[in-house]
């Protein structure tokens, strides 16, 4: 191993952070009217007419907002609120008087899972696929959810607080902030979405007859479950990948093979990396235990499984999890080439897990899942092709 140059690249950075992308394929869906599905992955192509200075009295006050993707969301309100009503109905399993924050992740998942549901149910070309705006509205206010939860199940002021408000979370620690850019929905929007997404409020009684047309069928939760388990391994991964790789730059930093870049300002973090940050707090300065991670999601997975039917795979997800324990957090090393391998044996049983998956996904649609297209954790760069460079390794 090299040891005679210093070289500093930011490890978490969005260029080659370790993060499980869940959609690649179909970031460029279109809407029933010509909008992107992932507007934020096609910025450049927009008009700047369509950014205005956000008036809001929060943390993003002068950042500037999409106002074309703002009045589509607002054109579809009351719809996309139907929907997130039949998606929480969907999995509904505690009272709507004290909702457990694992039913509002599980809830949160759904509109996300429901652009790939409905891409994997056509044969027809990608370029030929037009959302309804509804779907596509709520699939771009769902996005950022889950992984705030995440973040919140880690928290435990955040997972017993009552009223649960994902939106006061988001703002109390900036993930609604991506500077310049930030989120465009209005706060009285974001507490009515929270209270629907809870159970505390409902819906237009008329509200949401495009969803239930479209994912109504039986297979539609059952495939929102098996991709439940997959986002449960990818975020598994990421968490053990940002750990290890903490621990192997770290010692790296020590034999001056490798200098941090400079913090930069919390402002200046997106989204994705203030949630790595927090990962890593809650993992490693507070000591939330794996163990303790584990039995959070197979809980809400167990539950899942037992109303879709489909209890025999969270074994998979708990030999995944417990593979990842054994291999990762027990290994007692100071050397970076070890840890970096572990790391590639951890990823190439997620690649294994992914592909189980997705075959039970195919099987059950009956259809030849395009999973190369749509499900991709593998595919981008990585802190640890970053030490793989350092180390003179190749994989």
């Amino acid at each position: 191993m090299q040891t005679a140059t210093v070289n500093s690249a930011p490890a978490y950075s969005n260029k080659n952070a370790a993060f499980f992308r869940l959609f690649t394929d179909i970031s460029g869906l279109l809407d029933d009217k010509e909008r992107r599905l992932h507007e934020v992955s096609f910025r450049d192509e927009q008009s700047p007419d369509n950014f205005r200075p956000c008036k809001y009295s929060d943390s993003r006050q002068g950042l500037l907002i999409n106002q074309a993707a703002l009045h589509e969301i607002i054109a579809e309100w009351e719809e996309i609120l139907g929907g997130l009503q039949f998606f929480r109905e969907t999995f509904l399993r505690f009272s709507a008087s004290y909702p457990f924050l694992g039913d509002i992740w599980q809830t949160a998942l759904l509109p996300m899972f429901a652009p790939v549901y409905l891409r994997c149910k056509t044969a027809k070309p990608i370029t030929e696929i037009r959302l309804p705006q509804a779907v596509s509205g709520l699939h771009k206010i769902a996005l950022g959810v889950p992984s705030t939860v995440d973040l919140m199940l880690m928290d435990y002021a955040a997972s017993t607080s009552q009223p649960i408000s994902t939106y006061a979370f988001a703002e109390a620690h900036g993930l609604l902030l991506n500077d310049p850019w930030c989120c465009a929905g209005s706060p009285v929007m974001m507490n009515k979405f929270d209270e629907v997404l809870a159970g505390r409020a409902v819906a237009r009684a008329d509200a949401g007859k495009s969803f239930r047309a479209l994912f109504g069928e039986p297979d539609f939760p059952a495939f929102a479950f098996l991709m439940t388990c997959q986002y449960v391994c990818g975020y598994v991964f990421l968490i053990s990948n940002i750990m290890l790789m903490q621990y192997a730059f770290g010692i790296l930093a020590k034999r001056g093979v490798y200098a941090s870049p400079p913090t930069p300002s919390e402002v200046a973090l997106s989204p994705y990396e203030k949630r790595i940050g927090l990962t890593l707090k809650y993992m490693m300065g507070d000591g939330l235990s794996f163990a303790t991670l584990e039995s959070i999601y197979m809980n809400i997975l167990a539950e899942s499984a037992r109303i879709v039917g489909m209890s025999a795979h969270c074994a998979k997800v708990q030999k995944y999890i417990e593979l990842m324990v054994s291999t990762h957090l027990y290994v007692d090393t100071t050397d970076p080439n070890e840890l970096l391998l572990a790391n590639d044996r951890l990823e190439a049983a997620l690649a294994e897990t992914v592909e189980y998956f997705q075959n039970q996904i195919a099987v059950m649609l009956a259809t030849q899942t395009p999973r190369e297209e749509f499900l991709s954790f593998l595919a981008f760069e990585k802190p640890a092709n970053y030490l793989r460079t350092l180390l003179g390794m190749k994989k």
